[in-house]
């Protein structure tokens, strides 16, 4: 038979550590709020590079994806991942390169 007061600590851990999470996740936020804004900061920060940072590659420090990706497999996770680098990396270049020939050439870059 399980202890009952086994089961009991476990949960207040659990709780304890959600609680912990969540005001972490909201300071997180509201720092976040001070020191972004549009275009710059925290919300786009050029960790790849400048290169890769006008190419659109940048890290998002969003705790909603970091949390996420914790809760997703691993294969959910590498397939995110691998779509992104070839949507981002490949298709997009491909696409740019192509402008005037497969659409019109006065179509903005990122629509």
């Amino acid at each position: 038979m399980p202890d009952p007061s086994r089961a009991a600590r476990h949960i207040r851990s659990q709780l304890g550590t959600l609680i912990k999470c969540s005001v972490a996740s909201f300071h997180w936020g509201f720092f976040q709020w001070f020191y972004t804004a549009e275009g710059w900061g925290f919300g786009q920060f050029p960790a790849l590079g400048l290169t890769a940072y006008q190419n659109r590659f940048y890290f998002d420090f969003s705790t909603t994806y970091i949390g996420a990706g914790m809760i997703c497999p691993h294969i959910v996770n590498i397939s995110v991942l691998l779509g992104g680098i070839l949507s981002w990396g490949v298709m997009w270049p491909l696409i740019a390169e192509k402008r005037g020939s497969w659409f019109g050439a006065e179509l903005s870059e990122f629509t």
